[in-house]
C-alpha cells in the first residue's frame, strides 16, 4: 500500500489463535501518534479483535485514549495484553 491509503494501526507481535480475543487493528488515529481522533466517528474508534469481532469503544475526549474495561486499551498493563505489551504499526 502506498502512505495515506489505510488509516488503521494493527498490532504487530500478537497470536491470532490464543484463547482470548486481542485487539488486532484499530481506528482512527491523529497521524503520526498513538492518541486516537474522537472527531470522524462521533467520539468512538473501531477495534478489530483477534476472533474476527469488531468493536466500536469510547475515545477519552482529554486524553485521546481508546477506554475498555475501564482503562486505556494502549495501555501496556492493561489485561488484554496478557502482559506482553502491544507492539503498534500506526498508520503512515
Amino acid at each position: 500500500m502506498e502512505p495515506g491509503e489505510c488509516g488503521f494501526a494493527y498490532v504487530s507481535n500478537l497470536d491470532p489463535k490464543g484463547e482470548t480475543p486481542r485487539p488486532l487493528a484499530m481506528a482512527p488515529f491523529v497521524p503520526g501518534t498513538t492518541d486516537f481522533d474522537p472527531m470522524p466517528y462521533d467520539g468512538k474508534a473501531i477495534v478489530l479483535w483477534t476472533d474476527g469481532s469488531v468493536r466500536t469503544l469510547p475515545i477519552d475526549r482529554n486524553t485521546k485514549q481508546v477506554i475498555f474495561e475501564g482503562r486505556h486499551l494502549l495501555d501496556p498493563d492493561h489485561p488484554v495484553w496478557a502482559g506482553k505489551p502491544p507492539v503498534i504499526a500506526l498508520p503512515e
